[in-house]
């Protein structure tokens, strides 16, 4: 028997051998590739998510506990996942687009595992950056909302999940208050709700960190006795707040950064805050619930100010940079497994006070930027592909940059760059020529003491809109939207060509930007096309909207762009119509182009007669080219043998103001007016309680009939909210007021 019972002890002990073997002989499973790559710019809106594995895995670890998407300002995203299984690849299809410019974070977690068992070995995460509208860099006059006292801190994201993006501004005072302003969809910021619990913060954050859905905040803070906390906001739903939550992590007083990733690889968001007077970066690991335990710390420079988070090293995992202030350079900490090793730091400017990541050459690589305070100047950190940087380039900029920010502002497809200046009360850009070197952009004033800064496409039209939070006693958050022109040509005007025979009108346009812009898309010439209408029912009467925002690539070949010859006409049909080709132009690198162009007829006593027109930009590729908003206008004509019997029989017989077109309006609409004599006029539009919005005329008319548009905006550019408004004519003593709606 114990001969037996040895025997069966040796087998045991062999089994265990041998399993034990073949788990340390079962391999390790890496992501071979990914798509988008890491860091790639300028990524469709609707782009797919895949990874590509070198071994198989189990298709039943790969779900959405063990798959994160988030978009850097609309949160956790929800979509079709699925496994490949021949390829050994997982694919996520999001169910709505991405926020144009937003970064996207892709976390593959340490719960996935192979066929055989054996994990992901911390995880993999990467990000990439979603294009925005090309847009040359005009921008309206700043907005400004109150933000209480010396608000320091800032976030821009989807904090009411209504698929716009709000606002987020916190008091650098104690105690003080959290500032929501809460997006209508065109960047009007009317409603503000407030919270109190604010503690001198001076960074603030967006992220789900408690995994439910939807958006909470955090700011890191400090008291005067050196002693540095997190503030956690947990959102509720629909940017409801709770009371906050606080998280000591070092001593601290003054100025400190906090930001966050998944730094360990098991799928919730982590925080990591500097520490300007301890001198150490304080890592919090989260629970799962936002919810923190002790901070791991890691001595980096003198005073660090701030900090960033990138996969700098392409390990994929997060790494994170830090500006000291005193020091003069930025540490580099390489994860390693949620452990980090401090490497050589980076010499850079005097003072860097504010540090960003991007690919800022094309490469594929996660750069830094930092803004000098004492130098003046933007230092560039060119990354050699394994962590480690080429010595700094350095931009000047005017004086006392605070923050700094990368994004493509232009929508060209490379990463600009933008800085607070506290004292100046400005924005200043720099702008990309697409090799990572850059050149002075536009400098934009915003409210008093900028610091924090944001962008994000706040009013829907695909382009990056600017968002600063200013350090004023009666402090102030600044909204610039950019209204530069686009891919697109913009009819400025059409009006009827005086003193001739009739059937012309004079159109005039703004070129496409690709017209302005040296860029891989050329303008080389445009083309005028006018609508085929029914001369009979256009008259007196307009059914619909003539102006739609169109920012699309249109192709030919597409069934509703196809060209159709007509004999000796050119047709094409897009925007659910037929079109005449009535002329082309070449592109001369104008800001501004005008055309003669015939009309289908001329207005007459019995009513006016429109004529719809669209201009197209045209590439060097045929397939490819960009059509404006249509526009209408009529023609008169002047010169008639019995033309003053027929001006005079033609002119109106009493003043009238008639009902806006369309309405509804989406944002453009027509007002249509008529002086029986020369008057002084001036016609408003009005909020429901009869505040004036905007002046759309205020000068003296001749008789006649007369139309203008309103494009929703307000005095200072700025979109107004969906809901009725008044518009009213003055004509002396007489005034006649009208209704419209506008729906956004």
């Amino acid at each position: 028997m114990s001969a037996i019972r040895c025997n069966i002890m040796m087998l045991y002990s062999l089994l265990i051998i041998f399993c034990a073997t073949q788990a340390s002989q079962a391999q390790i499973p890496k992501v071979l590739a990914t798509i988008p790559p890491p860091n790639a710019l300028h990524v469709p809106t609707s782009s797919k998510i895949s990874a590509t594995f070198d071994v198989a895995m189990d298709v039943f670890s790969i779900n959405d506990t063990t798959v994160f998407i988030h978009g850097s300002q609309t949160g956790p995203r929800k979509g079709i996942l699925s496994y490949d299984s021949e390829n050994k690849k997982v694919t996520f299809v999001p169910d709505y687009n991405f926020n144009p410019g937003e970064a996207v974070r892709v976390i593959l977690t340490n719960k996935i595992r192979t066929a055989d068992g054996v994990a992901l070995e911390n995880g993999f995460c990467w990000e990439f950056t979603i294009r925005s509208e090309r847009r040359s860099l005009e921008y309206a006059p700043a907005v400004n909302y109150a933000a209480g006292i010396f608000p320091s801190c800032l976030y821009a994201g989807d904090l009411d999940q209504d698929a716009d993006i709000d606002l987020a501004a916190a008091e650098d005072i104690a105690p003080g208050n959290l500032f929501l302003y809460l997006n209508f969809g065109n960047a009007n910021f009317a409603t503000r709700k407030s919270f109190s619990g604010a503690y001198h913060p001076t960074c603030m954050i967006g992220q789900d960190l408690d995994g439910d859905g939807d958006i909470d905040l955090a700011t890191s803070n400090h008291e005067v006795e050196n002693s540095g906390f997190v503030i956690v906001w947990q959102n509720k739903g629909f940017s409801i707040f709770g009371d906050p939550k606080y998280y000591g992590y070092a001593n601290n007083f003054g100025n400190s950064w906090i930001d966050s990733r998944d730094f360990d690889g098991d799928g919730d968001y982590d925080l990591a805050v500097s520490s300007g007077v301890a001198n150490k970066i304080s890592l919090l690991f989260n629970n799962g619930d936002a919810t923190f335990g002790t901070p791991a710390l890691y001595s980096v420079g003198n005073s660090p100010q701030c900090l960033t988070s990138a996969d700098l090293d392409l390990d994929g995992d997060m790494d994170i940079a830090v500006a000291n202030w005193k020091s003069d350079n930025v540490s580099i900490l390489k994860n390693a497994g949620g452990q980090f090793a401090l490497t050589m730091p980076q010499a850079v400017g005097y003072s860097p006070y504010g540090i960003a990541s991007a690919d800022i050459d094309g490469d594929g690589n996660a750069d830094l930027a930092t803004a000098n305070s004492q130098s003046n100047n933007v230092s560039v950190l060119l990354n050699k592909g394994d962590g480690s940087f080429a010595a700094a380039i350095n931009y000047p900029v005017p004086s006392d940059p605070r923050r700094i920010i990368a994004a493509d502002f232009d929508g060209d497809g490379d990463m600009d760059i933008a800085t607070t200046h506290y004292g100046s009360n400005i924005v200043h850009l720099l702008c990309n020529n697409g090799t990572g070197e850059f050149t002075v952009g536009n400098s934009l004033s915003v409210g008093k003491n900028p610091k924090a800064i944001q962008v994000a496409d706040l009013d829907g039209d695909g382009d990056l809109d600017f968002i600063t939070a200013n350090t004023d006693i009666a402090g102030t958050v600044s909204v610039l939207l950019n209204n530069g022109v686009g891919s697109e040509p913009r009819i400025t005007e059409i009006k009827d060509v005086g003193n001739d025979y009739g059937r012309q009108v004079r159109i005039k346009w703004q070129g496409s930007v690709y017209d302005a812009f040296a860029s891989d898309i050329s303008v080389s010439f445009y083309s005028v096309w006018r609508r085929v209408d029914d001369v009979m029912s256009q008259a007196n009467l307009r059914q619909e909207s003539e102006k739609r925002p169109s920012t699309t690539l249109r192709f030919q070949n597409e069934e509703k762009y196809l060209r159709k010859d007509r004999g000796d006409r050119q047709q094409l049909w897009f925007n659910n119509a037929l079109w005449d080709f009535i002329a082309s132009i070449s592109a001369e690198r104008c800001e501004l182009y005008a055309f003669v162009a015939p009309t289908l007829a001329d207005s007459t006593g019995n009513g006016i007669h429109w004529s719809v027109f669209s201009v197209s930009a045209h590439t060097q590729d045929p397939d490819v080219f960009f059509n404006s908003a249509p526009d209408s206008g009529y023609s008169v004509d002047n010169l008639f043998t019995a033309v003053q019997e027929i001006e005079k029989e033609m002119l109106p017989k009493e003043f009238a103001l008639s009902q806006n077109y369309p309405n509804p309006c989406n944002p453009l609409t027509h007002i249509s007016y008529q002086v029986p004599e020369t008057v002084w006029i001036t016609l408003k539009i009005f909020d429901p309680i009869g505040r004036e919005v905007k002046t759309l005329v205020n000068e003296k008319k001749a008789p006649g009939y007369y139309d203008v548009v309103w494009d929703g905006t307000n005095a200072a550019g700025a979109n107004v909210a969906s809901g009725v408004y008044l518009y009213r004519l003055g004509a002396g003593r007489l005034a006649k007021t009208e209704k419209l709606l506008l729906i956004r």
